[in-house]
């Protein structure tokens, strides 16, 4: 939703001067991450599997990084001028805290499932029917 959120609050920039913000195009690929973030969030959500747990840990992981490298754009770009900028920054900063908390979520169910499906994987397989002995 914060993808979003950041890639309509940026259309207005494209009819002012031109900015760092949009030389770099920032809160297009930033959005498009958050984006992809949250798809991955909510996959991983309807089939969870300890390989769909790691794809969304490393998409959260890259979703962090991006959006410490869209703050840092932002910042320099403030300087010049404020107003949708500084929406931006601060959607960009709301990414940073949701992308890190479930990152750090996501890395400690990492540990648990995976020593829960240890347990299944060692456990024998039920017999779907029983037999009577003789």
């Amino acid at each position: 939703m914060l993808g979003l959120l950041v890639m309509t609050y940026s259309f207005p920039l494209c009819f002012t001067t031109v900015s760092e913000v949009l030389d770099t195009g920032t809160p297009w690929w930033s959005g498009v991450v958050f984006i992809a973030a949250g798809v991955t969030a909510i996959m991983t959500e309807k089939h969870c599997s300890i390989k769909s747990l790691r794809v969304c840990l490393l998409v959260t992981l890259v979703s962090v990084l991006v959006s410490l490298a869209a703050a840092a754009v932002y910042v320099t770009d403030l300087k010049l001028s404020r107003g949708v900028k500084s929406s931006l920054f601060l959607f960009t900063l709301t990414q940073t805290a949701v992308s890190s908390t479930f990152c750090f979520l996501l890395y400690r169910v990492k540990h648990t499932f995976a020593q829960y499906s240890t347990f299944t994987q060692q456990a024998p397989d039920t017999p779907t029917s029983a037999t009577p002995p003789d």
